[in-house]
């Protein structure tokens, strides 16, 4: 999610109240055509497995009071949240088999990674990924822009967009981070919400109303934590029942194309920033 860099008041009235559907994450980098909607066009990403699971650094967010437990179980909310909404009578074909806390030898190498920035979107090489989808907050050394409230990473191949991982890394130090139901901050049901929606292959819209819309504005909204109707319309079409019926999975396989797996992946990063309660300089909406 991102900041909006104007008063609350005036972002309210330029973003539009009305849904108007989904888009989905591509494999082009951020030059990448648009169509009428603003979605990007290319190959989408998508997970070729019947499920995932993710893993939650159990040091959480010590700054904000929030404990590895309390972001494994908001985290497992909200993916289980979209995994489970009603498609006209089946569910998406992807579920979550799990969201465990890190192992300690995990913790150690996850401490050797920085955080993402806004520029690593590109190719990186598949040897330098551990391949465990991954929660992290940064208490300290956040570098991935002032105004993010979190980064969703996701490393595909680039010819088919099949996710191979998606890691969630969130700005802990910069923004309160809250998980009361009434007179919170910036919720991290909410964030994670959206977030989610990136690991799985959402990508933004600047529409208010869905969970996946890229502004938010904080002071305890609470409204991203429920689906609305374009965001299930969108994990809907994704993962429709029966695509391993067909070859290729989900058919969003570029046809004729053959798989890089090594040594070049790609790198996609999505932000959630935030709805600035006052002016801090310009922003360029990705």
């Amino acid at each position: 999610m991102r900041r909006r860099q104007w008063p609350v008041f005036l972002a309210a009235a330029l973003l539009p109240s009305a849904a108007y559907g989904y888009c989905r994450t591509r494999t082009c980098k951020a030059a990448c055509p648009r169509d009428e909607q603003g979605c990007a066009v290319g190959v989408a990403t998508y997970w070729p497995t019947p499920s995932l699971a993710m893993s939650v650094d159990p040091a959480g967010s010590a700054l904000r009071a929030i404990t590895g437990e309390d972001a494994r179980a908001t985290l497992e909310r909200a993916l289980r949240a979209w995994t489970s909404v009603d498609c006209g009578g089946f569910t998406p074909s992807l579920g979550v088999t799990g969201v465990d806390l890190l192992t300690p030898v995990q913790v150690a190498r996850l401490a050797l990674d920085v955080p993402a920035t806004d520029a690593d979107a590109g190719e990186a090489s598949s040897t330098d990924r551990d391949f465990i989808n991954t929660l992290r907050f940064f208490d300290v050394g956040w570098i991935g822009g002032f105004s993010a409230i979190a980064l969703t990473t996701s490393t595909f191949i680039v010819e088919t967009g099949r996710i191979l991982e998606a890691d969630i890394e969130v700005n802990s130090e910069a923004f309160n981070l809250t998980t009361a139901d009434v007179g919170g901050d910036y919720d991290l049901a909410s964030i994670l919400a959206h977030e989610t929606g990136h690991v799985l292959g959402l990508d933004e819209v600047w529409v208010q109303g869905p969970t996946m819309c890229g502004y938010y504005n904080g002071a305890g909204d609470l409204g991203p934590r429920s689906l609305e109707a374009d965001d299930i319309a969108g994990i809907c079409a994704m993962y429709p029942a029966g695509r391993f019926d067909r070859e290729e999975g989900c058919g969003c396989s570029v046809p004729g194309a053959r798989p890089r797996l090594a040594p070049w992946v790609l790198l996609g990063v999505s932000a959630l920033w935030v709805l600035a309660r006052r002016r801090r300089g310009p922003a360029v909406p990705r």
